[in-house]
């Protein structure tokens, strides 16, 4: 399938909650659930990453209407997001960061690592976004833990998956995004997920 219109991919930074009366008002918002959830976590960084991931599911509930929804939400640092979409889906967002030789060679495949040492892609980014790819696909299934990322086979290229034991490569896409310098994949069984990235305004 291309698309749905209903698909959606909600992000938002999670530094617009350190003022104090945005925070007070979205922890009155969302449900008792996530309250408890944010406010049993230690730093104020996790306390405002969870509500960011709250907020968004809970603007994407809002605005879903009617119908059977899959929602996938993934934080790091300063940033959350939130995929929402009529069939599966998984997202997973990572910070540009380098990654250590021991951890390429545990997580990538041969394949994977010669198709990005050779691309004009800068290496740390190449893998950063394949990282995001398999954690999304991981996200997807609902595996876990247990479907490790060394399972899973990308092609940098094409974004499209090689091998996952347990799915059907032929019929599951990967959808790239970036947001503020964050690099975003989607898992779903949509060729691209949506146009674009949706920003609610949470002020």
């Amino acid at each position: 399938m291309s698309t749905s219109p209903k698909n959606q991919l909600y992000a938002i930074r999670t530094d617009l909650l350190s003022n104090r009366e945005v925070f007070q008002r979205w922890l009155d918002t969302v449900p008792e659930k996530r309250r408890q959830k944010v406010l049993s976590c230690g730093s104020s960084e996790g306390k405002f990453r969870s509500l960011a991931a709250g907020i968004l599911e809970y603007v994407a509930i809002q605005r879903w209407g009617e119908g059977e929804y899959f929602l996938n939400l993934s934080h790091t640092c300063d940033i959350a997001v939130c995929a929402i979409s009529d069939r599966p889906v998984g997202v997973d967002v990572e910070g540009r960061r380098k990654m250590g030789d021991k951890v390429v060679m545990r997580v990538f495949s041969p394949y994977e690592i010669e198709a990005i040492m050779q691309s004009e892609e800068p290496f740390d980014i190449g893998f950063i976004r394949l990282w995001t790819a398999k954690e999304s696909i991981v996200k997807y299934t609902k595996e876990g833990l247990s479907h490790g990322l060394d399972d899973i086979e990308i092609d940098p290229g094409s974004y499209r998956i090689r091998k996952c034991t347990g799915i059907d490569v032929e019929n599951v896409y990967l959808s790239r995004f970036e947001a503020d310098g964050y690099y975003i994949t989607v898992c779903s069984q949509y060729e691209q997920f949506c146009k674009a990235i949706s920003i609610p305004e949470i002020q």
